[in-house]
């Protein structure tokens, strides 16, 4: 098979990857559901290490320093990729979704470890690297969240409620007397 007939029939993965993760990130915006998780679930439940060592060092605990605040989002950004990537190998019939969640995990892994052993030398450096890193994840759950229905406020059509409109009743009235 030569080169111009596999480009002729393929599509470009590449185009497919940015069209997905575009789609995902854009389609849950207007959806209440999708932010209350975000923020409760997410943000603060799922962030609850980092906000605590925030908080302990802002009110200026005796054993409270900055260093544990970094600790903390060394500890939360790899786990939020984690599991999103999972969640996007698992959940997702596009493969060019799969192996993007899987080169986010590696990616994510090594810049942990960076922050962790081999951090820069100055310490606001290190920091905002970490928050760099802890926003990219929000994203990424973002995107491996964005198409799920469970966090949609849109009434399906064939909700208990009604049903659709378009479909003949089932059953009859015959025999019925009133």
């Amino acid at each position: 098979m030569s080169e111009s007939s596999l480009t002729s029939t393929s599509t470009n993965g590449f185009t497919l990857l940015g069209k997905d993760i575009w789609g995902r990130t854009c389609s849950p915006m207007r959806h209440v559901t999708f932010w209350v998780y975000l923020l409760l679930g997410v943000v603060l439940c799922s962030g609850l290490g980092v906000w605590f060592e925030v908080i302990r060092y802002a009110y200026g605990t005796n054993e409270a320093k900055p260093d544990a605040i970094l600790v903390a989002l060394l500890t939360f950004f790899p786990a939020l990729v984690g599991s999103s990537s999972l969640q996007m190998v698992f959940g997702s019939e596009a493969k060019g979704l799969r192996a993007f969640a899987l080169l986010l995990v590696v990616v994510f892994a090594l810049a942990a470890s960076w922050l962790a052993f081999g951090r820069p030398t100055d310490f606001s450096v290190a920091m905002r690297w970490a928050l760099f890193f802890s926003v990219v994840a929000i994203w990424i759950w973002w995107i491996a969240n964005g198409a799920d229905p469970s966090f949609r406020d849109t009434v399906p059509v064939n909700a208990p409620i009604g049903g659709d409109p378009s479909v003949p009743l089932s059953g009859s009235l015959d025999g019925f007397k009133h």
